[in-house]
């Protein structure tokens, strides 16, 4: 898929659309993969390589400590998600790890960009 190509604004998965809720509201989310669930916050949800793909920040928890210890960014391919549901978690604010990200390469949300045009409005 060209870099330049027009995002999609229907036809989205059910884990897509759930992941854009939590990022517009700021909730944490629990996915599961191959039967796995952990616990992430969105905060960049989009496109690349022609899937949906999503930048969170993982975290551990059962860790209450703010950031928590475990914390780390990683990029979620949609198709390979299982299950997405709302936790009962707090959102752990954190500054994403670098000037680039490369999981997402056609952005349709970004945490930090919401965040920045609501202090500004």
């Amino acid at each position: 898929m060209a870099a330049n190509a027009p995002i999609l604004n229907e036809g989205h998965s059910e884990a897509f659309m759930i992941l854009r809720q939590a990022l517009l509201e700021r909730r944490p989310v629990q996915v599961s993969r191959n039967g796995k669930y952990q616990t992430v916050c969105p905060y960049i949800l989009g496109h690349a390589a022609g899937e949906e793909r999503a930048f969170v920040l993982l975290v551990d928890a059962s860790s209450r400590a703010k950031p928590p210890v475990q914390a780390k960014w990683i990029c979620l391919r949609l198709p390979k998600i299982d299950d997405v549901r709302f936790a009962d978690e707090p959102w752990i604010e954190q500054d994403y790890p670098g000037p680039v990200q490369r999981c997402v390469d056609q952005v349709h949300l970004d945490a930090s960009l919401l965040a920045r045009a609501i202090s500004l409005g």
